[in-house]
């Protein structure tokens, strides 16, 4: 069900990119079609897309807990499954519709995302732009701020789980030496070991998807945060690579 959850969003991400010609605004030196509120609309469903890449930490945790903790898959559907749908639903949908209602989400160099607005927000002074102050933080909070902790948590957690893996090796190594054990005894934690070793391998797997997909976004957003520009070929690896988790999982 998490991957489920996981590939739809991602699904929804990549035709929201597939239609950024009918929804990127006109007259901006690009051939599209659109205009400010379709803009809006894109952001909205690039903000939730994002959902993807927060099932990737939901993913490790609930490794970790099947593993390190010993949890049944049972009881992890039973309460932690849906405390965390919850949260990472609620979260990211609350993201886009605050974006849309104040206006938020804008023309960037390539796709409708959290930027200043455009001098017709202005009332005053026409050279002026709303959130000129303002964007870097709600670009933080709503975009960079979760990424950062899914980096967090995903390498805390599957360190947890190597650690975990190896700890247990290292046990059935240690009692076969021994040769004082039954052989069933040994066969079942034979079985365990082989079984967490898989789980972590396939863990690994869905972990290098999740880096490999959205570390173009922090890099973007460090690039600009030291040298105040936007690289356009960064912006086009993020519109590659971001749509493409779901091919990498698989």
């Amino acid at each position: 069900r998490i991957l489920g959850m996981m590939s739809i969003f991602d699904i929804g991400y990549s035709i929201n990119k597939a239609l950024m010609f009918l929804t990127y605004p006109a007259g901006l030196g690009v051939p599209t079609f659109g205009n400010t509120a379709t803009c809006s609309l894109q952001g909205f469903f690039t903000q939730f897309g994002y959902a993807a890449g927060s099932y990737n930490l939901v993913l490790s945790i609930y490794y970790y807990l099947i593993i390190n903790r010993g949890m049944k898959k049972e009881q992890f559907a039973k309460v932690w499954e849906k405390v965390l749908h919850s949260i990472v639903i609620i979260c990211h949908l609350s993201f886009a519709i605050i974006g849309v209602s104040i206006g938020l989400f804008n023309p960037t160099p390539g796709f409708c995302y959290i930027t200043t607005a455009p001098g017709y927000w202005c009332k005053t002074d026409d050279s002026c732009t709303r959130f000129a102050n303002t964007s870097a933080w709600f670009y933080e909070v709503f975009a960079q701020g979760w990424i950062q902790l899914a980096y967090v948590g995903i390498v805390v957690t599957n360190t947890l789980i190597y650690l975990c893996v190896k700890n247990q090796e290292n046990e059935m190594k240690k009692y076969r030496h021994r040769g004082n054990v039954a052989k069933d005894q040994l066969s079942d934690m034979e079985k365990k070991s082989s079984y967490a070793r898989s789980v972590f391998i396939q863990s690994i797997f869905y972990v290098g998807a999740f880096f490999l997909s959205w570390s173009w976004a922090t890099i973007f957003h460090l690039v600009q945060w030291i040298t105040g520009m936007s690289v356009p070929w960064i912006t086009l690896l993020i519109n590659t690579f971001l749509p493409l988790q779901g091919f990498f999982n698989a």
